[in-house]
């Protein structure tokens, strides 16, 4: 919506300051009735914009949430190679080598 009066005539509604759009959507009353529609779509400029961050932290929180269960996926597969590690090592009887020609404790 392109502004027809005030401080930001002929301006773009949404290129204005934040601080305009939220007089203009306070500040019905104020205004001749034929603005009053500036004023309605100030409040949805409001309403859309505060949906807009809304959106965004929920994806943030996604992501987030998605990067956790990969670190705890991750740990989960290295706690298990160490654990086949260490059931591999435990099954040489002590020895480093599992060929008895190069045992330790021969």
């Amino acid at each position: 919506m392109i502004l027809i009066f005030g401080k930001h005539k002929n301006e773009i509604l949404a290129n204005t300051p934040e601080s305009y759009i939220k007089w203009l959507a306070t500040h019905k009353a104020v205004l001749s009735v034929e603005h009053r529609g500036a004023s309605d779509a100030a409040k949805e400029l409001l309403e859309m914009r505060e949906k807009a961050v809304e959106i965004e932290k929920a994806i943030q929180i996604d992501h987030i949430a998605a990067e956790h269960n990969f670190i705890a996926a991750r740990e989960l597969r290295m706690a298990k190679a160490a654990a086949s590690q260490n059931k591999n090592d435990l099954s040489t009887n002590g020895n480093l080598y599992s060929n008895k020609g190069f045992s330790i404790l021969r």
